[in-house]
């Protein structure tokens, strides 16, 4: 685990910075990290309905604090499936993307939790707190509809890291969730996954 680093941005932080950002996040599948703090929810929806109200179809609460990493299947072109989890403790230096080790923290079993709906094409789950601060929310700049707006343009890929999660370009439909969680009961692992009729709610 590599040492914890605090984020340094410049002032007047634009659109353009942000994409920067997700550019370098993700030109390895080592880069795609996240970080959740300030005991923040992690939230999951269709980008698109979700944004105006932040109004999220699943809202993840008590989940583990520090650094995540995301990886998606994008080899399976008919089942989509996107897992992410949880590092270690630490913070995330939005101006370089540093690689962390590919170790699961996360223990436990996974955990049914629920079933979301996509019904226009663009699935998010981001924490809550990162829509609400650096890098992608300054003072004086754009609401967090209009930030999320600009990241579901960002997200053409099957499976776009961001600041606060990921973006994805999905089919319309519904996506089963499940979650692992550590022995402080903390939500640890996150598992997004297109789902399929024949599939029984755990």
């Amino acid at each position: 685990m590599r040492e914890e680093q605090q984020i340094l941005l410049e002032d007047g932080l634009t659109n353009k910075h942000i994409q920067d950002i997700v550019d370098r996040l993700n030109q390895t599948s080592e880069h795609h990290i996240f970080e959740v703090k300030n005991d923040s929810d992690i939230l999951i929806g269709d980008t698109h309905l979700s944004k105006d109200s932040l109004d999220f179809e699943i809202v993840l609460k008590n989940v583990a604090l520090g650094v995540w990493m995301s990886a998606s299947n994008d080899d399976n072109e008919d089942i989509f499936s996107v897992t992410m989890h949880w590092v270690g403790e630490g913070s995330v230096n939005w101006t370089k993307s540093s690689p962390v080790a590919h170790h699961d923290e996360s223990g436990g079993e996974w955990e049914y939790l629920g079933v979301c709906s996509v019904d226009s094409g663009s699935l998010i789950a981001i924490a809550k707190d990162a829509i609400d601060s650096e890098p992608l929310t300054i003072e004086g700049g754009d609401p967090p509809n209009a930030i999320l707006e600009f990241l579901s343009d960002l997200g053409t890929s099957r499976c776009t890291a961001i600041p606060g999660g990921v973006i994805c370009s999905v089919d319309d439909g519904g996506y089963i969730i499940h979650v692992k969680r550590n022995s402080d009961n903390r939500v640890a692992a996150i598992k997004i996954k297109t789902y399929e009729d024949e599939e029984e709610d755990e």
